[in-house]
C-alpha cells in the first residue's frame, strides 16, 4: 500500500484521486480583452460557472478558489477542443492561467513548454510515475500526520472521550467536501457529519450547546476556533492534550484528517488580524 504524509492510501482511493488530478474537462480563464478575441467560442461569464458544472474536487485541484478577479471569463475545454485551438492561442491561454493563479499548469524544465494534465497523457504514464506526481502534489505545503506518535495510554484516553476520533485520524476523504467543522463534530461523536461540507452556523450552534469559553487552548477536549479580521469563522480543531491537535485543514480531497503538533498548526494558521479562541467541551 502506498503512503503519503504518513497515511496508508488504498489503491481504490488513488484511482479516485487520479480522475480529479487530470480532469477531462477544464476551465481556462480569460481577461475581457482575450475573451473578445475568442468571441466565436462558447464563453462563460466567470460567475456563471457553478459546482454543477465543475465538481468541487476539480475546483480544488485547479485552485479555482484563488483565481484572480481580472479573470472575468472562462472557457470550458476538453483535450480535443484545446488541441483544436491554434498553437499560439494555446500558449497564450496557458500563460494567462499562470498569471491568474489557476492551478494545474506545468512547465517542462527542458523546453519550458507549458501544458496541463489531460486524461490520455496521464494514463500513458507508468503507475509509479503517476504516483510520484500525485505524492508531490499531496505533500506540498502539508504537515505529515503524527497519529502514530500518540502513546497507547493516550489513545485509550481519547477512545473513551471521543468515540468518533480514532477511526478518522490519518484518513483522507475520497473527494472534496468534508471539512474542519464536520471533522471536529464527528470526532466528538456527532453521527453523519464526517462526510459533509459542514458550514459554520450549524457548527457554532453545536459548539454553543456542548462547550463553554476557555482561556486556554491546550487542554484535551478544547475546541479551537479561528476567526479572520472580519470576525468570520475560518477554521476549527480539537486539542488532544500533550501538545497534539486533530484537524482537517481544508475541504479539499488532498487535505487529510490528521494529528499534528498543536504549535505547528497555530503557526500555520497565524494570519494578520486573525484570532484563535478556545472552547472547553462539557
Amino acid at each position: 500500500m502506498r503512503t503519503v504524509l504518513g497515511i496508508p492510501v488504498p489503491a481504490s482511493l488513488i484511482r479516485a484521486w487520479e480522475g480529479q488530478f487530470a480532469p477531462a474537462v477544464q476551465p481556462f480563464y480569460l481577461s475581457d480583452e482575450f475573451a473578445a478575441r475568442l468571441a466565436h467560442l462558447p464563453l462563460w461569464k466567470r460567475d456563471e460557472l457553478h459546482p454543477v458544472h465543475l465538481p468541487l474536487s476539480v475546483r480544488d485541484t485547479l485552485n479555482l478558489h484563488d483565481v484572480a478577479p481580472e479573470a472575468s471569463w472562462a472557457l470550458l475545454l476538453d483535450e480535443p477542443g484545446f488541441l483544436a485551438l491554434p498553437p499560439h492561442t494555446r500558449t497564450e491561454l496557458l500563460e494567462a492561467q499562470l498569471g491568474f493563479r489557476r492551478g494545474g499548469v506545468k512547465c517542462d524544465p527542458v523546453t519550458q513548454e507549458l501544458s496541463v494534465w489531460w486524461p490520455a497523457a496521464w494514463k500513458a504514464l507508468t503507475p509509479d510515475a503517476r504516483w510520484t506526481h500525485l505524492k508531490t502534489f499531496l505533500e506540498t505545503d502539508r504537515l505529515p500526520c503524527r497519529r502514530r506518535k500518540l502513546t497507547p495510554a493516550h489513545r485509550r484516553e481519547l477512545r473513551q472521550r471521543f468515540p468518533g476520533l480514532l477511526p478518522l485520524m490519518g484518513t483522507f476523504a475520497a473527494e472534496s467536501g468534508p471539512n474542519c467543522f464536520g471533522s471536529v463534530m464527528a470526532a466528538c461523536g456527532v453521527p453523519g457529519v464526517s462526510g459533509l461540507w459542514m458550514h459554520s452556523p450549524p457548527f457554532l450552534r453545536w459548539l454553543e450547546r456542548v462547550a463553554v469559553s476557555s482561556d486556554g487552548l491546550e487542554a484535551c477536549g478544547t475546541v479551537l476556533v479561528w476567526r479572520d479580521a472580519a470576525g468570520q469563522v475560518q477554521h476549527a480543531a480539537l486539542a488532544l492534550g500533550h501538545g497534539w491537535l486533530f484537524h482537517k485543514e481544508a475541504q479539499a480531497w488532498f487535505a487529510p484528517r490528521q494529528v499534528v503538533r498543536q504549535q505547528g498548526a497555530l503557526d500555520r494558521w497565524q494570519h494578520e488580524g486573525w484570532t484563535v479562541s478556545g472552547y472547553a467541551l462539557l
